[in-house]
């Protein structure tokens, strides 16, 4: 009766963050300029995340993009300097090695999402407090996700026709004529 659609990868990043910071987002740092991060941002914006920061190899495409979709710049040459400053970050780009690579050195709750392939974060990042996440890792919960609505689809169709079953069973008892009683 229900079909079961996988959330698209935004949305996935959307609810993740929502509970890993419970529900109080922090803005964001979008590491390149490819696709898949403008769309993510641009969905983000939608969602009403308004402070969006952008980090770009070239700075004139960063500024172009940041003036598009209302976002701030952060100058590439700052970044492995900076980004231990935002708590969330989504790194989209092509470079062939980790951008993101030194121990954190805070305790604050860090939220590090790597789309890129080959890896642009280095996984060994990943501690108590900060969280780092591989496309990987989100096609791993989006599984996880579909096989729990599927389950809940499953059992909302069973709910759904035992009620029809039960209404139809109640409209023909209704329907049929009464014994009348003999004296």
């Amino acid at each position: 009766l229900f079909n079961c659609q996988v959330p698209a990868l935004e949305h996935a990043l959307f609810w993740y963050a929502k509970e890993y910071f419970q529900n109080e987002l922090p803005p964001p740092l979008f590491v390149g300029t490819s696709e898949i991060n403008l769309k993510i941002a641009r969905f983000f914006q939608q969602k009403g995340i308004k402070n969006i920061h952008i980090s770009n190899r070239t700075d004139a495409t960063s500024h172009h993009l940041a003036h598009q979709i209302q976002a701030s710049c952060l100058p590439w040459q700052n970044l492995a300097s900076s980004w231990q400053a935002y708590p969330w970050i989504i790194c989209a780009t092509k470079s062939p090695h980790y951008l993101l690579h030194q121990q954190l050195q805070t305790s604050k709750k860090t939220l590090l999402i790597d789309l890129s392939v080959p890896r642009n974060i280095d996984p060994g990042l990943n501690s108590s407090s900060c969280k780092v996440l591989n496309i990987d890792d989100l096609n791993h919960l989006l599984d996880k996700r579909k096989a729990l609505l599927e389950q809940q689809i499953t059992q909302g169709n069973s709910r759904l026709a035992n009620a029809v079953k039960r209404s139809v069973a109640l409209f023909r008892t209704k329907e049929s004529p009464l014994p009348l009683a003999v004296s």
